[in-house]
């Protein structure tokens, strides 16, 4: 790299470089958190309940939005999220 390039962008090369490093580490924490589970028939279970409560949830917000309309912005600005992810 050139030396004047990584001089003048320190801070960002570095924080650059620092996102990359915990978004390592936070996938093989995720991935050792998954193996747990997946090993737990009990475990499993839960995650399977915890996945269809927040199935029917969204369900319910999004029938809720079309109910009350002038909620609707609010309410989509809060989960927007969950209402994308389903």
């Amino acid at each position: 790299m050139n030396r004047k390039f990584v001089k003048e962008n320190k801070k960002p090369l570095k924080e650059f470089l620092s996102f990359i490093v915990a978004a390592a580490l936070g996938a093989k924490g995720l991935n050792d958190i998954d193996k747990v589970i997946d090993s737990s028939p009990e475990l499993t279970k839960k995650r399977e309940d915890l996945r269809q409560i927040g199935k029917e949830l969204t369900v319910k917000m999004r029938k809720y939005i079309e109910d009350n309309p002038e909620q609707a912005d609010r309410l989509k600005k809060k989960w927007s999220y969950y209402l994308k992810k389903y």
